[in-house]
């Protein structure tokens, strides 16, 4: 594997962690929910600062770990490629059924919360495919 895709599996398994935590928190696994939008928005903030710190952590090490490796190569473009088209047939009917939601529910949190599923559910699609056409041989 080369650096650029050993960065993107760690930062989409990171991603996931990230939003499983907000749905967890949401539902009342751990946490309380927020109280109101604005501390949701800071806690998504933060997860998102926290994201990209951890992206641009993993990409240096990465970085120095594999000086000698190529950076990206051919298959590993087609792979990611096909793996964001799946992402986009995930997104697109999420958003369908957010775009339903949104005129029976009259909660913003339960649509917001269904956003983050959605990425949450895209991503473990983009994840999963990337493994299931790097073993198949795309």
């Amino acid at each position: 594997m080369t650096t650029n895709f050993r960065a993107d599996v760690f930062s989409g398994s990171f991603a996931i962690l990230a939003g499983v935590f907000h749905l967890g928190v949401y539902w009342g696994w751990w946490w309380e929910p927020p109280a109101d939008g604005q501390t949701f928005f800071w806690r998504i903030g933060l997860t998102v600062v926290l994201m990209v710190v951890v992206a641009i952590i993993v990409g240096i090490v990465s970085g120095i770990l594999n000086r000698n490796t190529s950076e990206r190569d051919e298959r590993e473009t087609l792979v990611s490629t096909r793996s964001m088209r799946n992402v986009a047939f995930i997104y697109s009917g999420a958003l369908a059924i957010i775009m339903m939601e949104a005129f029976e529910s009259s909660d913003p949190m339960v649509l917001v919360h269904g956003i983050i599923g959605a990425f949450v559910i895209g991503e473990i699609v983009r994840l999963g495919s990337m493994v299931y056409y790097m073993r198949r041989g795309y």
